[in-house]
């Protein structure tokens, strides 16, 4: 769902609970899609442009919001996190904190020699970087 708009730059943002090390700004991101199966793919590298603690109830229904996070709509980002506005909401859930980590783009391929190569497979689209044989 979010592979091509991360690579075309559509999504630069990702919504996640706080980390016991949290991401800072400037941190090196390395993007991956299904990271923890057989079929992961790395997807580039970035740097963290801007990471920010938010609670749910700051974005359930900011549509800006939900599309620099690859979704077309907050109601589509609601559905996603499992909370459509049918359901009623605990108070509580509203106060959740979760980091958004915003990063840069274009992403860029791995280093010639780097380990995460082999799992990188191709053109960054939107981008001029291409992989080295």
């Amino acid at each position: 769902m979010f592979r091509e708009k991360i690579l075309d730059g559509t999504k630069t943002q990702t919504v996640r609970e706080p980390r016991v090390y949290p991401i800072r700004e400037g941190n090196t991101l390395y993007l991956w899609w299904k990271s923890r199966t057989k079929d992961r793919e790395f997807l580039g590298q970035t740097r963290a442009v801007r990471v920010r603690r938010m609670h749910y109830h700051d974005f359930w229904f900011d549509d800006e919001f939900a599309r620099k996070d690859g979704f077309t709509d907050s109601e589509r980002l609601r559905k996603f996190f499992g909370r459509d506005v049918t359901q009623i909401i605990e108070e509580e859930e509203l106060h959740d904190p979760f980091e958004v980590i915003e990063w840069a783009y274009p992403l860029a391929p791995p280093a010639q020699g780097d380990w995460r190569r082999r799992f990188y497979r191709g053109t960054l689209i939107g981008s001029r970087s291409e992989p080295k044989a």
